[in-house]
């Protein structure tokens, strides 16, 4: 008997888990990408952002870019006038697909250290400079590795919210039958 009420806790706790990890995956999958504000035209703000600068070993910079799309669609903004990289040439391979939301770490742009790089995209730019913001040494977290961490701690949540009902998560009272399932 003792094992068997050992084997129900072992299922609740893996049932509380699947339950926590369902919740965080439809949160994450819903709920992103799509800004609160947005009317559905496309003609929300698009935006290059720089996310940091990085020293190479000849003394040049790397620039690192990123987008922000408050639209609720992938955009095309083909290299031209509201997508060009200063000084030229204007077209270093930056994405000329935009998707909807933000995109970090998009692409890399490499500058003179005594000189600056400007991205205009859809007449917002972002400029690099030597003093910019140095780029971490330590490694980029990627959504993923944030998701995974969120679905272990609804899990956690979950199986500790079902331990701590009056009857220990075992669906049955001291007294002997199971509890009847409540709607």
């Amino acid at each position: 008997m003792a094992e068997q009420h050992r084997r129900s806790r072992i299922g609740s706790a893996v049932a509380a888990t699947v339950a926590g990890l369902a919740f965080v995956g439809a949160a994450l999958l819903f709920g992103t990408g799509v800004a609160a504000a947005d009317d559905g035209d496309d003609d929300d703000e698009v935006r290059p952002v720089l996310e940091c600068v990085s020293l190479n070993g000849d003394g040049s910079y790397t620039a690192v870019f990123g987008t922000r799309n408050d639209n609720r669609n992938t955009l095309n903004l083909p290299v031209g006038p509201r997508n060009a990289i200063s000084p030229a040439p204007a077209d270093r391979g930056q994405p000329t697909r935009i998707p909807a939301g933000r995109s970090v770490g998009t692409f890399t742009v490499t500058f003179p250290a005594s000189s600056s790089i400007r991205w205009t995209l859809d007449g917002e730019d972002a400029v690099a400079r030597a003093n910019s913001r140095a780029c971490s040494t330590a490694p980029v977290v990627s959504e993923a590795a944030v998701s995974v961490v969120l679905a272990a701690v609804a899990g956690a949540v979950g199986l500790l919210w079902w331990r701590r009902r009056p009857d220990g998560g075992s669906g049955t009272t001291d007294d002997g039958p199971p509890l009847p399932a409540t709607p």
